[in-house]
């Protein structure tokens, strides 16, 4: 270093009064503190150290109720990609690959300081090994392949998954990319580190604030490795005993980090780096001290850039400007510096123009009319005008009008619309007939008035209100509807406009079923007005006009049944009466086979009277009607097959045709 440069750099450190103080540590408080650097893992199978200074009481056993704490790692959460430095087991070190690990044996949460350190050697018999305040703690073989991820930077304080948060003080954090040997470990464990070497890849002396005070300004703790870094920290209150800069671990002073804010004026090369810096921001240089340590300096610069500003002026003869008192009596660019409040310069630059000030011509378009305000006079046609005036220090301007008058023009715009209109000249919508404004702008800026004629023919609606029995076909569609609906059809008037109608029906459906109960008949549906006919005769039964009829003989019935106004007939139903027929009379006519093909015979009828043999279906409709005198037979060949009902006298006889 030349001694220009040195004392440079002495008169610097002698100014900046920023000296960052040494043997500070973070407290993690096991909640939500933790610091995320921007520094990437050591990726992939490569030699691993990981080293730090702890102190802890925190109980992270989970055999004992505990749960593990992480100091330092890095990487993802899948297997092999983690590499990580915790507290677990009987609360004794652990190096951890995801999905395996080496435990050591030894507790560490005494409250005392312990320095812990885990290193991973892939070309070693024994690829890992713990220490412990310098001695081996313990070592052996994983069963995972180490593969740490080139992504998840480097933390402390808690695992990459967001839990496992350290409880305690944490110091001296030192991530390598080599395999430390024994012996450096022992023998750097209890010293600051002095200078950077290429495989100190992050270095975290953690002494930026100032121990139990308000440390609220201090967001971030940096990184002194190789290459320079920052760790943000992350949920610290950064006041009181805990959560904050504490004391650390009280090691031999190593490299010292001092601060310096300087401000310069558009640019700055800093002899420490020997880079020019054109932009304000925090830059970070290393210089060796003279016992050999590193010294590292935080530049906090302030760039101000020259401020260059330019005022024209038009003047008569001459000008005096009051900037610097100097007079000008040429047109031309003058330039004068003046120093601002932050001590750099301000080039302020003169625009003079000096003599008659040249001819003005204006171009101005106006609808109907403008008035000009340089000779305040109206005018209503095209025309050229000109007006001599004097500026402030009584220099003649012509300046010459040519002026274009636009007129005004309006339109009339017919609409026949159905229902609502919304006319693009407003954005309105109109529901009536009438006519409607506009003003609209020209190509020529002026306002064009646009008159809507709008004729509004409004759709007709019209609803056809129904009720109807069981149900009710529509003449407007031929639809036949069977239950309370609405439906609607759409037609064109003569305006070409929907007229919609609407049908609203309201089906009245009730139950005309009738039930045979064996000794008597019963309709279905209660509440309702009932009138009992004789099928056969198709005549009512006076005074059958109970739900329930009972038959005074074996035939046909049907119930009428009147609800809600509306009338429906049940179907005919055979009724066979079982009481008071001539048993002897039934006991003697035989009706045979049953079931049958198609013959069915008829025995035991009197040979000296002639006997009617009647066929009837299940709904009571007469099928054949036979007279037969002694015994006989009946063929039902013609007939389908199913069940049907044989009359011979009083006596009534199902038969089953198969």
């Amino acid at each position: 270093m030349n001694t220009r440069k040195f004392l440079l750099l002495f008169f610097l450190f002698v100014l900046s009064n920023n000296l960052i103080a040494q043997n500070a540590g973070l407290y993690f408080d096991g909640t939500d503190d933790y610091v995320m650097s921007d520094i990437s893992p050591i990726a992939g199978n490569t030699a691993k150290t990981l080293e730090a200074w702890i102190k802890t009481t925190a109980n992270s056993n989970p055999s004992a109720g505990g749960v593990q704490t992480v100091i330092v790692e890095m990487g993802l959460m899948s297997t092999g990609t983690r590499f990580t430095l915790n507290i677990l087991n009987n609360n004794a070190i652990r190096l951890e690959v995801e999905g395996n690990g080496i435990n050591g044996t030894t507790a560490v949460n005494d409250g005392l300081w312990h320095h812990v350190a885990g290193v991973y050697d892939p070309l070693a018999t024994t690829k890992v090994a713990l220490y412990l305040d310098g001695n081996l703690e313990a070592s052996g073989n994983l069963t995972v392949t180490v593969n740490t991820a080139a992504t998840g930077n480097i933390q402390i304080g808690r695992r990459c998954d967001g839990i496992h948060y350290f409880n305690g003080t944490i110091d001296e954090v030192r991530v390598w990319n080599v395999a430390r040997t024994a012996s450096q470990i022992a023998n750097n464990r209890n010293v600051e580190l002095c200078n950077s070497t290429p495989n100190l890849v992050a270095y975290f002396p953690m002494n930026e604030g100032t121990p139990g005070a308000t440390n609220t300004a201090n967001t971030s703790i940096a990184s002194y490795g190789n290459t320079f870094g920052t760790g943000a920290l992350n949920g610290f209150t950064l006041s009181g005993s805990t959560s904050n800069f504490v004391t650390g671990k009280s090691l031999a002073a190593g490299l010292s980090v001092n601060k310096i804010n300087l401000t310069k004026c558009n640019a700055y090369n800093w002899p420490v780096t020997n880079q020019t810096y054109n932009t304000s921001g925090t830059y970070i240089g290393r210089t060796a001290k003279a016992n050999g340590c590193d010294s590292i300096i935080k530049l906090n610069l302030t760039i101000t850039n020259v401020i260059r500003s330019s005022i024209t002026v038009k003047a008569c003869d001459t000008f005096t400007w009051a900037l610097n008192g100097q007079t000008y009596g040429a047109s031309g660019s003058y330039a004068d510096t003046i120093l601002t409040a932050s001590g750099c310069d301000s080039i302020v630059t003169l625009n003079l123009t000096v003599n008659l000030i040249p001819p003005t011509i204006q171009n101005i378009s106006a609808c109907d009319f403008y008035t000009w305000p340089e000779n305040n006079k109206r005018y209503t046609q095209s025309t050229q005008a000109f007006a001599i005036l004097k500026n402030a220090r009584g220099c003649d301007s012509l300046i010459t009008l040519n002026l274009t008058i636009n007129k005004k023009d309006s339109t009339d715009f017919y609409v026949n619309q159905c229902n609502p209109y919304t006319w693009s000249a407003t954005g309105l919508t109109y529901t009536k007939t009438g006519v409607y404004d506009a003003v609209l702008v020209t190509s020529k800026g002026c306002d064009s008035l646009v008159a809507l004629h709008l004729k509004i023919s409004p759709a007709f609606r019209i609803v056809q209100s129904e009720i109807a029995c069981q149900t009710f076909t529509w003449d407007k569609n031929g639809k036949v509807y069977t239950t309370t609906t609405t439906d609607s059809v759409v037609y064109k008037t003569a305006a070409n406009c929907d007229s919609i109608v609407v049908l609203d029906v309201f089906i009245i459906n009730f139950d005309i079923t009738v039930s045979n109960k064996t000794t008597y008949l019963e309709a279905n549906l209660a509440g309702a007005e009932y009138q009992w006919v004789n099928c056969f005769t198709r005549l009512p039964i006076v005074g059958a006009t109970a739900q329930s009829f009972t038959p005074a003989a074996t035939g046909t019935y049907k119930c009428l049944i009147t609800y809600l106004g509306c009338v429906d007939s049940s179907a005919c139903n055979t009724f066979v009466k079982t009481v008071g027929v001539n048993n002897s009379t039934k006991n003697s006519i035989k009706i045979y086979p049953n079931p049958t093909n198609n013959i069915i015979y008829v025995q035991g009828l009197s040979d000296i009277e002639n006997n009617i043999v009647e066929l009837y279906d299940v709904q009571g409709n007469l099928m054949l009607s036979k007279e037969m005198l002694g015994n006989g037979m009946i063929d039902l060949v013609e007939f389908a097959n199913g069940i049907y009902v044989i009359k011979v006298g009083w006596v009534f006889q199902r038969i089953a045709k198969m």
